[in-house]
């Protein structure tokens, strides 16, 4: 067998092509090795560009996650006191409506 695989050769063009930016985002774990071997291919100021973008992504969808544990949490308390069963259309409104608050939408 022979080769390279395709996630050492990410790695390898993160560590020798990547900006100190995104290796950081990578070990701090906003980004993935795929995807930060492909913005590595960018030039230098797209990186950190790109790096911004994707560190984004990932803080509002562990931030969405978070709020949609809390609030599933909260129904699984009610029902559990009420002694009913969990209302899975209220827990969807519930989360909807709490990251829409998040966001700032209406």
């Amino acid at each position: 067998m022979g080769g390279t695989s395709s996630c050492v050769m990410r790695a390898r063009r993160l560590h020798q092509h990547g900006s100190l930016t995104l290796q950081a985002a990578v070990k701090n774990g906003l980004i993935t090795v795929y995807r930060a071997g492909e913005i590595a291919k960018l030039p230098a100021s797209e990186q950190e560009i790109a790096t911004v973008q994707w560190t984004n992504r990932a803080l509002r969808r562990a931030r969405g996650q978070a709020i949609a544990a809390k609030v599933i949490r909260a129904e699984l308390t009610r029902a559990s006191s009420a002694g009913s069963k969990i209302n899975l259309d209220r827990v969807l409104s519930a989360i909807r409506s709490a990251i829409g608050q998040s966001v700032g939408l209406p």
